[in-house]
């Protein structure tokens, strides 16, 4: 069975019929993500439609990434204002005063802002826009250049998550190809797409923190929701793909990348399912304080491709992690999944040995919400759907601790190889647990450790 996130746009295939091996159509994705990333081709392609007015007035305007504050010279508008403040002296300006060439805030009763190089009324030149309509979409402010009042040509869009989308602004609304870039940690690509008056339109991408993409057809409102999206797993070849609602997974299978389409610049990936049982079947399962929902067996398609559990050469280690591969230094290997608490709550069980803070790695934060797995689940002959909790302990260890947002478990605790790994290799973590709490075993094998490097 094979899925296509369809595009209704005519195309033109990439893929070479030579190149259908899951690697190396990978290797394509990724090439095609360092180059959005890295250039601006793709933001200045000569095939973007005209935006008419009429379109650009259809559809919820109330999600539309636009700035379509008009001229103080029109009395219907000036009834909506506030306030005006000349950002040079900081005194408010009085209306009779408006007219004047400069540098003003204007608030509106609404609450938006818009500032700027004020010229008999409108915007001319760089100026930004702000307000609550934007912040309820996720966005901070739109930045870029104002011809007779209007936000026209290349602009900016910073977003509440700290990453920042370009695109080109036609009558006030972001409409064209679209990247963007930063958050998670990073000043890496985060989105890829078209926008239409405003609106995400066709097969867009969006990362996920810990290297994962959602990528799909967006609806009429611009979001994540259908029965043909993706998340495609950080080797660009696996994926869950199936019905999502809001950036969301309501219910998927795992799936492999086995063909490519490029449609105005974006690729547009089509997935085969090799098994289309029972088991194959994958929910949103967000553990609660006192229950995991996922099967206890149901492994994640992208993790049982890179690691297995087998007994550990570590002394008194019982079970341990092993790669199946030779694994690159900074690829994610494994997920953490437990019953999730909130800072206030305590774990049901006195010392699990598997307690952990959901963003242990994250900024260096180890506080807030925590995770614990529940010890019926720490033998592998009851519970395979995640395996980091499976690594054992090593002061030079091989990997490291970190977070991804996962379809399934949402944002949880990550492993990821910190060393070239080669196949059949043990993987270890430094459990940095806090010397005046440790049980017994980890301060001896602290002892051990300092003798060798001393």
């Amino acid at each position: 069975m094979t899925i296509k996130l369809n595009d209704t746009i005519p195309n033109s295939s990439i893929t070479d019929p030579d190149l259908i091996a899951d690697e190396k159509l990978s290797l394509k994705v990724a090439a095609w993500l360092r180059h959005c990333e890295n250039s601006l081709d793709f933001l200045f392609r000569d095939d973007t439609p005209h935006l008419g007015v009429v379109e650009a007035l259809q559809g919820p305007p109330s999600l539309k990434i636009c700035d379509t504050i008009s001229g103080l010279d029109e009395p219907h508008f000036m009834k909506k204002v506030e306030k005006m403040e000349d950002v040079d002296s900081g005194e408010n300006v009085a209306a009779e005063d408006c007219l004047k060439g400069r540098n003003m805030l204007v608030v509106l009763a609404n609450g938006d802002e818009a500032s700027g190089r004020w010229v008999k009324g409108r915007r001319e030149g760089a100026g930004c826009h702000i307000g609550p309509r934007l912040e309820k979409i996720g966005v901070h402010m739109i930045a870029g250049q104002y011809e007779d009042g209007v936000l026209t040509g290349l602009g900016k869009v910073i977003m509440k998550d700290d990453t920042v989308r370009q695109g080109t602004f036609q009558h006030g609304y972001l409409h064209g190809p679209v990247s963007g870039g930063g958050g998670h940690g990073d000043s890496g690509l985060s989105w890829i797409g078209h926008y239409r008056a405003g609106l995400p339109h066709g097969t867009c991408w969006v990362s996920m923190l810990g290297g994962g993409w959602l990528v799909g057809r967006v609806d009429d409102t611009g979001a994540f929701t259908g029965a043909d999206i993706a998340f495609l797993y950080p080797d660009l070849s696996t994926a869950l793909v199936g019905e999502w609602r809001d950036g969301q997974l309501v219910a998927g299978r795992s799936s492999r990348l086995t063909r490519l389409q490029e449609v105005h610049g974006v690729l547009v990936p089509s997935f085969t399912i090799p098994d289309n049982s029972t088991t194959n079947h994958y929910e949103r399962w967000i553990s609660t304080d006192s229950c995991m929902l996922c099967p206890p067996h149901r492994q994640d398609p992208y993790e049982s491709t890179l690691v297995r559990v087998a007994m550990s050469e570590v002394e008194g280690g019982g079970e341990g992690l092993y790669a199946r591969k030779n694994i690159p230094a900074g690829t994610l290997i494994a997920f953490y999944n437990g019953i999730r608490m909130t800072k206030e709550q305590r774990t049901p069980w006195s010392d699990t040995g598997y307690a952990i803070f959901v963003e242990w790695a994250e900024r260096g934060r180890r506080t807030g919400d925590h995770m614990d797995l529940p010890p019926e689940f720490h033998a592998s002959e009851n519970y395979t759907s995640t395996l980091a909790h499976k690594l054992n302990h090593s002061f030079i260890a091989n990997c490291e601790w970190s977070n991804a947002e996962h379809p399934c478990y949402g944002l949880i605790p990550s492993v990821s190889t910190c060393l070239d790994v080669l196949e059949g290799e043990e993987l270890t973590i430094n459990y940095g647990l806090d010397m005046e709490r440790a049980p017994q075993w980890y301060m001896d094998c602290w002892d051990l450790h300092s003798r060798i490097v001393n």
